[in-house]
């Protein structure tokens, strides 16, 4: 038996610009400093592809952790696997060598200038860190996907 427990949560936003716009910026991850509240910095550390012909990036996070009062750095390492025929990536995160992060992000088209992002984020971790886990994560990313619909929609006011 595993001690290990997996969590999930999905998250949606629609936002009124192109899917075409949004995918492109938010595939970007040094864009996710501007938009996730505890990320400080990105650093794209490689770039391949995979037998399918999907982009896969390696990243290196870092993020500030607040357990209770106290808030710390930590560096995570990442990979990104962008779909090459979908509006669509997958992120891999190794959050510690106890705590594994799978997030995928779809991007739908939902008529001329709108579309919905859905985030579906996976902890698997030991039982008593995966619950404060997936809130702590859920969380800031709600805060990422509202930031990204106040900056897309007031881009597409500035070029339109």
């Amino acid at each position: 038996m595993s001690l290990r427990k997996s969590k999930h949560t999905t998250l949606t936003v629609e936002i009124d610009n192109s899917v075409e716009a949004v995918f492109a910026y938010f595939k970007d991850m040094r864009h996710h400093v501007d938009l996730y509240p505890l990320v400080t910095d990105i650093a794209i550390l490689g770039q391949d592809t995979d037998s399918q012909g999907n982009d896969k990036l390696k990243v290196g996070i870092t993020e500030k952790i607040s357990i209770g009062p106290f808030t710390f750095p930590a560096s995570v390492m990442a990979e990104q696997v962008i779909a090459k025929d979908a509006y669509q990536f997958d992120t891999y995160v190794k959050a510690s060598p106890n705590m594994d992060v799978h997030i995928t992000c779809r991007f739908t088209e939902l008529g001329a200038n709108r579309m919905k992002l859905e985030e579906t984020i996976e902890i698997v971790a030991y039982g008593f860190m995966v619950n404060m886990a997936i809130n702590k994560t859920a969380e800031s990313h709600e805060t990422a996907l509202q930031n990204l619909k106040a900056k897309m929609e007031a881009e597409k006011l500035i070029t339109a």
